[in-house]
C-alpha cells in the first residue's frame, strides 16, 4: 500500500489557496492507512482463539445460504467504519461482564446456524468464539473488520440507536 506523506509550510499554504485542505485530507488519508497497517500488524501477532479461521467470501456465502450468523463484538468507538452489512453486534465488554445483554444476546443466536465473531484484529473475536464453542455453538473466527471490508463486501453504518435498542445503555 503506498503511502505518501505531505508537508507545507505556511508560506506555500497561503500560495496554494487550497493547501490546507489538501493537507488535511493527505493526513486522513495517511491516518487510514497507518491504522489499517497497524490492525494488520496485531491481527498477525497476537492469538485469535482456537476457533477455526474463515475467509469473509466464504463467511459472505454461508451468511447469505442462512448456514450463518455475523457477530461484531468490537466496542461502540471502533464502529465509525461502519458494520459488516449482515451483523449484529454486541461489545466485548459486554461478553467480558457477561452481564444481562450478552445473555439475552446468546439467547438469540441459532443453534443450528455457525457463529461467525470478528472485532478489529481478531483476538477479541478468538475469544468470544472459543466461548460460544464451549457453550455447544459452532464458530469461527472471521478475524477483523479489514477481512470484510478488504473483501469489498457490504457494509452498514451503525445506526445511533443501536445501544438502546439492545439494552446497553
Amino acid at each position: 500500500m503506498p503511502l505518501a506523506l505531505v508537508s507545507c509550510n505556511q508560506s506555500a499554504r497561503a500560495d496554494a489557496g487550497q493547501g490546507r485542505a489538501s493537507a488535511r485530507v493527505a493526513f486522513i488519508r495517511a491516518r487510514a492507512v497507518l491504522k489499517t497497517l497497524y490492525t494488520r500488524l496485531l491481527a498477525a501477532v497476537l492469538p485469535q482463539g482456537r476457533a477455526p479461521r474463515i475467509d469473509a467470501a466464504e463467511a459472505a456465502r454461508q451468511v447469505t445460504a442462512g448456514r450463518a450468523v455475523l457477530l461484531d463484538v468490537r466496542e461502540h468507538a471502533e464502529l465509525a467504519s461502519g458494520l459488516a452489512a449482515p451483523a449484529r453486534w454486541v461489545p466485548m465488554s459486554e461478553f467480558s461482564r457477561k452481564g444481562d445483554a450478552w445473555t439475552r444476546v446468546v439467547a438469540t443466536l441459532p443453534r443450528d446456524q455457525r457463529v461467525i465473531v470478528y472485532c478489529a484484529a481478531g483476538a477479541r473475536a478468538g475469544r468470544v468464539a472459543d466461548d460460544l464453542a464451549h457453550q455447544g455453538f459452532e464458530t469461527a473466527n472471521l478475524g477483523g473488520f479489514f477481512v470484510w471490508t478488504a473483501a469489498g463486501l457490504p457494509v452498514r453504518e451503525c445506526e445511533p440507536d443501536i445501544r438502546e435498542r439492545l439494552g446497553l445503555s
